[in-house]
């Protein structure tokens, strides 16, 4: 890491402390109170949004793209290499809807539509104790504000989860970074129960195939950078579980759209590769099992919010009539 971002970093923490809005509510005092069978006391979801297709990253196709993922990262948790978007077009708004719902969707996108079942924000504010700390942080490009809660009757806006639009960007870094720089501001000054922030630079991979391996690079470093943040906090260091996955994957073959290197764009329209992933589970080792790689396919999109509302103890009180509908909690990653 260089000196200026290592500085940069520093103090991130205080830069944009001004223009985050606080929750409308929180609660005080024992605002992390462990509630039920809480195995956890924070959950941050990183969604690598765009779609990163496993050739480059698992693959190394073009080298290590992801160098804290695959050495430092990985030691301190459970790797996922087997992980899949199984169902529905492989477009962002059906992916993040299945991460954020745990429920696949076949709908076409409409920007502007809530989801029709209620979302992780809204099941953590209806069915935790602790229901107000809950943070989406993403840009405001395609369907993701829509994504804060759901059109289902029992849930809704009431429920929904406190959405921060990033208004100024970090010069000299990333769309990707400068989202997680703000998510690690929220970090310091919240220590947020459960924050999912979400990066898409790579989806330039369309027409950019090298500017596409630098947002993968750019992705590493920022869920590095993440991660960092959230060992250095009080409250949340050692007591904290982050999951990290790709939205989708990417085409096996090219569009023929070259870039400026030679190299052919991707696109993401629903063959095998552009549904193949993988998934990062990172926490401590009295909850998560540290330095294991499962090779087989063993997990989906849809499995990640009952796993986050099993860590966070709300899961037995989700109703089953959307439990049902859900993926299986990843409990083969759990101590």
């Amino acid at each position: 890491m260089t000196n200026s971002r290592r500085s940069f970093l520093k103090k991130s923490g205080t830069g944009l402390m001004a223009a985050i809005a606080a929750p409308a509510i929180l609660p005080a005092g024992s605002l992390f109170a462990a509630s039920g069978n809480q195995k956890i006391k924070h959950i941050v979801l990183c969604i690598m949004g765009g779609g990163l297709r496993n050739s480059e990253t698992i693959g190394m196709q073009y080298g290590n793209l992801m160098p804290n993922i695959f050495s430092t990262l990985k030691q301190q948790g459970t790797f996922f290499k087997g992980f899949t978007y199984a169902n529905g077009p492989t477009g962002h708004y059906n992916a993040h809807t299945a991460l954020l719902t745990g429920i696949y969707t076949k709908e076409d996108l409409n920007v502007k539509k809530n989801p029709d079942y209620p979302t992780l924000f809204e099941y953590y504010k209806k069915h935790s104790k602790n229901k107000q700390n809950a943070w989406w942080v993403s840009n405001i490009l395609g369907p993701y504000p829509s994504l804060t809660h759901s059109s289902d009757w029992a849930y809704g806006k009431e429920f929904a989860s406190q959405f921060h639009l990033p208004q100024e960007k970090f010069h000299l870094y990333s769309n990707d970074i400068s989202n997680v720089l703000h998510a690690c501001n929220i970090i310091e000054k919240y220590r947020p129960e459960l924050l999912v922030v979400n990066m898409q630079d790579a989806d330039i991979a369309h027409s950019n195939f090298t500017a596409y391996c630098e947002s993968i690079k750019n992705a590493d470093y920022a869920l590095n950078s993440l991660w960092n943040k959230i060992q250095s906090t009080p409250g949340m260091a050692n007591n904290t579980v982050l999951i990290s996955l790709p939205e989708h994957g990417r085409n096996e073959k090219g569009n023929s759209i070259i870039d400026v290197n030679g190299f052919e764009g991707l696109d993401h329209t629903g063959d095998t590769a552009s549904r193949e992933l993988f998934c990062l589970m990172l926490g401590p080792d009295n909850v998560i099992k540290q330095n294991r790689s499962i090779e087989k396919q063993s997990g989906e999109s849809i499995d990640v919010l009952p796993t986050i509302a099993n860590l966070l103890g709300f899961y037995e009180n989700i109703p089953a009539v959307y439990r049902k509908k859900m993926g299986k909690i990843l409990d083969n990653a759990f101590v």
